[in-house]
């Protein structure tokens, strides 16, 4: 693209940092609005699906995201009773995809610093 665009994304969450930083990385003037004085991660953690891994390793994050997760096969609960109530896995997948658990604050703090360095 050659025009150089002035783009408004809205919430510093993880997929407003990511949003950023891609924008930022093709040329473009971001600007960012969010509603908290000091916007930081919210929530404990969570599951990055190979998806979202895979826009990490294009973006040249991903082994900085792995230097902080945890790798995730499979995700299974059951009931006091035993009973499944969810099981998931990534054995229909190529061997090498799984999840990866991360809490929020890593995540965030990589997406931070890549969107210092993005301009």
């Amino acid at each position: 693209m050659t025009e150089r665009l002035r783009i408004a994304v809205i919430g510093y969450g993880t997929a407003g940092q990511a949003l950023a930083i891609l924008l930022t990385r093709d040329g473009h003037e971001v600007e960012i609005f969010e509603r908290v004085p000091t916007p930081g991660p919210v929530g404990a953690g969570f599951l990055l699906q190979p998806s979202g891994l895979q826009v990490l390793w294009q973006m040249g994050l991903l082994d900085g995201v792995r230097a902080h997760a945890a790798p995730v096969h499979r995700l299974y609960g059951d009931t006091p009773c035993e009973r499944a109530v969810m099981d998931m896995g990534y054995a229909g997948l190529d061997a090498r995809l799984h999840g990866l658990g991360m809490q929020r604050g890593a995540l965030f703090s990589l997406l931070d610093q890549a969107r210092d360095g993005a301009g």
